[in-house]
């Protein structure tokens, strides 16, 4: 099965990803137009080179909701999805209840991005006014609201981290319609997530 997954920045895209690509057989491409930018940019391949580069079967694909190939009008989204959707049997759209938590995480993506430093690694940054700019805050927002317009338009659910790493693990991701197994469950251990904040007993 082929399995598209797309997400806000910072909303466990990453780790659900390679839950799946972690299985036999499962070959994956994670954020293929992402470009370094912070983040609402064209990437750098175009939307053929993209098509040719997708497996026939047992692929999956991760993407952030504002990445687009390099030939995508952006503006253009919902006509972009629907085609994209099309290659996937499986399509799951991944977003964050806790808007104050989900956009503090995003503010340090961003600043590690900017230090060209690893996004994904367990540290993380006390937020300070001069982390992030007017426009990566709008890419924040833009991000939900393309992400929930495509959800709306094609009738697709939107799935949510806190239910997928903190409350309903294995319920969440046999909703998603995937084989939940030994190797895919360590990839969405609660321990995997990068700040635990223990005043809230969430995770950020």
């Amino acid at each position: 099965m082929n399995n598209l997954i797309v997400g806000t920045p910072r909303s466990g895209t990453y780790n659900l990803y390679n839950s799946i690509v972690a299985n036999p057989n499962q070959k994956g491409l994670s954020e293929p137009f992402f470009n370094n930018g912070v983040f609402d940019t064209q990437g750098h391949i175009t939307f053929k080179k993209f098509k040719s580069l997708i497996s026939e079967t047992n692929f999956c694909v991760k993407t952030i909701s504002i990445q687009f190939p390099s030939d995508i009008d952006s503006s253009k989204y919902i006509e972009y999805y629907e085609e994209l959707f099309s290659f996937f049997d499986n399509v799951i759209l991944l977003d964050r209840k806790d808007t104050k938590d989900h956009f503090e995480s995003y503010c340090n993506l961003v600043t590690k991005v900017k230090q060209d430093r690893t996004r994904h690694v367990n540290d993380f940054y006390t937020f300070t006014d001069d982390m992030i700019t007017i426009d990566e805050i709008d890419s924040f927002v833009h991000s939900k609201i393309i992400l929930h317009r495509v959800a709306q338009e094609f009738n697709k659910e939107v799935f949510y981290y806190e239910d997928l790493y903190l409350d309903n693990t294995q319920d969440t991701y046999k909703k998603m319609n995937l084989n939940y197994t030994k190797a895919s469950a360590k990839f969405l251990d609660s321990n995997q997530k990068y700040r635990r904040d223990s005043s809230k007993k969430t995770l950020i």
